[in-house]
């Protein structure tokens, strides 16, 4: 008996999310279904939208924009993949489909049990393939852990771990507290 799975391609999967009632993640022809988030993820991705949005509007020398959820993230090189980001910085104005992004400078993604170990090995290794992106933030929502996966000069990734201090974002130029990223959540 064979058991193989049909696939789609990457054209028939955005046609399908637009009509779709629940958001799907594309990984190389297969389509997979994505679970609600928790209102600590919720509070996590807000903060940090909303702090990202402040600097992005008041820097005049690029334009950036910061998305959350909603907006896909497709990486169109095979393996052909299209997920949706926590957080997606955009700093390039080529970078201007309406349905989705190829071009990011900056992601976050907050981790949940369900999506935990694909945020640490696919998304991780997949999204280091972007060129343009020069940092991959995971944020752990059940514990204050940041980790930052910085590109550096040599295209080479750079590990860093805060529980505490100030974080450098290299798009929009700023940095970011662990009291901003975790404010309101645990009675803070």
């Amino acid at each position: 008996m064979n058991s193989t799975l049909s696939t789609i391609s990457l054209e028939q999967y955005l046609e399908l999310e637009e009509r779709a009632t629940t958001k799907h993640e594309f990984v190389d022809g297969q389509l997979y279904a994505m679970a609600g988030a928790t209102e600590n993820h919720n509070l996590i991705v807000g903060n940090i939208v909303f702090e990202l949005t402040l600097v992005a509007r008041a820097k005049k020398e690029k334009r950036c924009r910061v998305m959350q959820s909603d907006m896909k993230l497709t990486i169109v090189q095979p393996p052909i993949v299209s997920y949706y980001p926590d957080v997606i910085v955009i700093c390039d104005d080529s970078d201007d489909n309406a349905l989705f992004k190829t071009k990011p400078c900056f992601v976050v993604e907050v981790l949940s049990d369900s999506t935990k170990r694909i945020d640490l090995t696919e998304k991780k290794t997949n999204y280091q393939r972007i060129d343009s992106l020069k940092a991959y933030m995971i944020v752990h929502q059940d514990q204050q852990l940041v980790e930052l996966h910085r590109r550096l000069e040599n295209n080479t990734w750079q590990l860093e771990q805060y529980t505490d201090g100030k974080i450098e974002i290299p798009c929009p130029s700023t940095t970011l507290t662990l009291e901003q990223i975790y404010a309101g959540i645990g009675g803070e």
